[in-house]
């Protein structure tokens, strides 16, 4: 497997954390920096995404009792939101998958708390 689809992959749903301390060698990544680690860039991450969707495991189901990011086509039109204990936020709606692969791709990166992008 190309090491970049594997960064891509870690990035959208995997452990970013546990695999730059593996990658440098160290405990943890407070003298360390992300980007010593993971050199994708946006657009090779919303490429992949173009051509493979976002991983397995990466979004809930809109009707799931669990916590998390969700992101489903219904009737036509794409869905955004993360919900925690009942509460909504975040709500964005597409008229195309084409038309949210890069804002969701941005936020899905932000919140695997590299600082990356």
């Amino acid at each position: 497997m190309d090491p970049k689809e594997v960064q891509v992959k870690i990035l959208l749903a995997g452990n970013p954390l546990k695999y730059a301390c593996k990658q440098l060698g160290v405990s943890s990544m407070v003298y360390s920096n992300y980007s010593e680690v993971f050199d994708v860039s946006l657009e090779e991450v919303v490429h992949y995404v173009r051509q493979n969707g976002f991983p397995t495991g990466t979004f809930l189901t809109r009707n799931s009792y669990f916590d998390g990011i969700r992101f489903y086509e219904e009737n036509g039109k794409w869905y955004f939101y993360y919900q925690e204990r009942g509460t909504v936020t975040g709500e964005m709606e597409f008229d195309t998958f084409e038309e949210a692969l890069e804002p969701i791709t941005r936020i899905v990166l932000r919140m695997s708390g590299t600082g990356l992008y």
